[in-house]
């Protein structure tokens, strides 16, 4: 029996109906204001983004389409203890609002990478990181595309051609069109797109359970998924409360503080306190992303469980074989609660998700881009020009990015790991270079280059040697009493971890970006000493994170002082720092954003990259 299933009208109403909205919202801002004809307005939104907006625009662009299936089949196969991602989330948030929106918003930067210019004063280590979050950002953007597009077109009547095709044409266009007011403004459409279709989801997958959801916690009790506080710190297991948690910690303060789609989002509030906000309200929406797409799934669960056979083993009333365990939800929804409208709904979530994840990341490349690789040599060029400039370098992004999933289809199943094992290795080392500079005073841009390519180095070998082991493929048991055993397939491997697996290979990839961030730092540190360190008390101290005297604020002064490690604070405290540069004025010619000067050259020479996007009007250390 075929497992697809057609499309009502309704279902295509609401699906078709979701992408010609997100166009709407791109077409109205390539028309509306200033027609985003400056690089200020199509990059950061002019500076006037309110708080909520950009909120849900940082939530989504954390989403994406394979989350949302693979939280589901998480709790299907392995219980719950990812659901504690959402606490490690949560902190992360916190962490970046204290450290890092004030670290990057008073410098007035477009790209984040700006930041290590100018800590560092080396073109190498910007490029660097540049280029490596080019590179994965293109990779990512491939696997967003075709990983949920292979799971629908198993269950539904769309190709996987179709759904590359519609991701990738409608986000390029309306990323093109309206810069960062449409990314903003159609993530906040797509985000109450996506958290309506997953409560009407959960809701209806309810009803099939006799018992409702008090029968869904005790079959997933019954069979150990209700496991939230493992405790167990060895590194090797799967998953762990610690690894959950401190993994996702790491993890997710890469995303949300240092990497590039949130510092744009974040830069481009009217203040700091705002950008402050807007990163801790994104807690209560992940907190509700977790919660509903964790109950999905163990919905899931306790339908076949109850039905006494499992569709990844065998034919549910005799149809196919499910043989990808993203095609879950999509399968249950379709097949078991199958209302008309509901898969049109639900592809429209998907759809959300691939379409934040793509835009985000096409305005970003474009950012950089053009800050990291091109203005230093058409910064003369007029406004308008820089802004058809970044328009023309969304499309080119766009279409390498369907050329990348086309590719991901072509090739198969190799491709698409070796994509995933490099966009995992990227994030753990470009954290720890922010953390290097922020952290350490006396790091040098040898100690950060060196600590950023060793720990990529070993990361993806951590990464890669693990997708080739498979080290562990245990599950936890499924019902099969009433599978017919003319379907059954039997699943092989699942006893337990390969003991003959060398031991880094075997480590939790919820470790991964913790072992790229903290080699960084290892490395980062030693080699600076080693190679010359820099003299703290010489370093811009708006450049070096006040971790301490944040940590320890209710220590004496005096104390605190030798916890500065060196570094020169008095003229932060003398000028009150954070109260002069926290407002922007967003009308006239005059910015209370202005920074102090920082030296401009590299290597002897000038360099127009080296410098805040926003131009100062008076040096604000004459007045002190």
């Amino acid at each position: 029996m075929e497992i697809k299933t057609s499309f009502h009208w309704a279902d295509y109403l609401l699906f078709i109906g979701t992408l010609l909205i997100s166009l709407g919202i791109g077409i109205y801002y390539a028309i509306a204001g200033g027609k985003q004809k400056t690089t200020k307005e199509y990059l950061m939104g002019n500076k006037s983004l309110g708080v909520i907006p950009v909120a849900l625009s940082m939530f989504m662009s954390y989403i994406s389409a394979i989350l949302i299936l693979g939280n589901t089949a998480e709790m299907y196969l392995h219980g719950t203890q990812m659901w504690m991602a959402a606490v490690g989330s949560s902190l992360a948030f916190a962490i970046s609002s204290v450290i890092f929106v004030p670290l990057f918003y008073p410098l007035n930067i477009t790209s984040s990478f700006q930041y290590l210019e100018m800590r560092f004063k080396s073109r190498s280590v910007r490029l660097s990181g540049t280029i490596l979050l080019m590179l994965s950002q293109i990779l990512y953007m491939g696997i967003a595309m075709f990983s949920p597009a292979t799971a629908l077109d198993a269950v539904t009547n769309i190709p996987v051609w179709a759904s590359i095709l519609a991701t990738g044409v409608v986000a390029t266009i309306y990323t093109t069109l309206g810069g960062m007011k449409a990314v903003v403004w159609t993530d906040v459409f797509q985000a109450l797109v996506m958290v309506g279709g997953l409560i009407t989801v959960l809701v209806m997958g309810t009803n099939k359970i006799d018992g409702g959801m008090k029968e869904v916690f005790k079959r997933a009790s019954d069979t150990g998924r209700i496991k939230f506080f493992n405790m167990n710190a060895n590194p090797l297991i799967r998953m762990s409360f610690w690894s959950v948690v401190v993994g996702r910690v790491i993890a997710s303060v890469q995303t949300t503080g240092t990497g590039q789609t949130s510092v744009q989002r974040y830069c481009s509030v009217s203040s700091m306190n705002k950008g402050r906000i807007s990163v801790i309200l994104n807690t209560p929406a992940m907190l509700l992303f977790y919660t509903l797409t964790c109950l999905c799934g163990l919905v899931v669960f306790a339908y076949f469980d109850a039905l006494g056979c499992d569709p990844l083993r065998a034919g549910v009333n005799n149809s196919t074989i499910l043989n990808n365990q993203n095609q879950l939800l999509p399968f249950f929804i379709s097949q078991v609660i199958n209302v008309k409208g509901l898969s049109g709904l639900f592809v429209a979530v998907l759809f959300s998700g691939a379409l934040s994840t793509l835009s985000s990341s096409l305005n970003s490349l474009a950012a950089v881009t053009w800050k990291d690789l091109l203005e230093w040599k058409f910064h003369h060029i007029p406004e308008e020009r820089k802004a058809l400039a970044n328009k023309l370098l969304v499309g080119v992004f766009g279409i390498i990015a369907v050329g990348m999933a086309f590719m991901a289809q072509t090739l198969g199943g190799h491709v698409l790991q070796a994509s995933q094992s490099f966009v995992s290795g990227v994030a753990g080392p470009l954290l720890g270079m922010f953390l290097l500079g922020g952290l350490i005073p006396f790091a040098n841009w040898k100690g950060a280059l060196a600590g950023g390519w060793i720990g990529l180095i070993l990361t993806l070998t951590v990464t890669i040697g693990q997708y080739v082991t498979k080290p562990h493929s245990a599950r936890l048991s499924t019902s099969m009493n009433n599978c017919s055993d003319l379907n059954l397939v039997e699943l092989k491997g699942v006893p337990g971890d390969k003991d003959g697996v060398f031991g880094l290979f075997r480590i939790s990839f919820m470790w991964f970006s913790a072992i790229g961030t903290f080699s960084c730092l290892i490395i980062g540190t030693i080699v600076s000493l080693l190679t010359g360190p820099e003299k703290p008390s010489e370093q811009d101290p708006r450049l070096i994170i006040p971790f301490f005297q944040r940590v320890f604020c209710c220590l004496p002064m005096s104390i605190q002082r030798k916890l500065w490690c060196g570094v020169d604070r008095d003229k932060i405290i003398e000028n009150d720092f954070e109260e002069e540069f926290e407002t922007v004025e967003m009308k006239g010619n005059s910015s209370r954003n202005a920074i102090h000067p920082m030296d401009n050259k590299v290597n002897g020479h000038e360099n127009p990259a080296f410098q805040a996007d926003e131009p100062k009007k008076e040096d604000v250390t004459k007045s002190t």
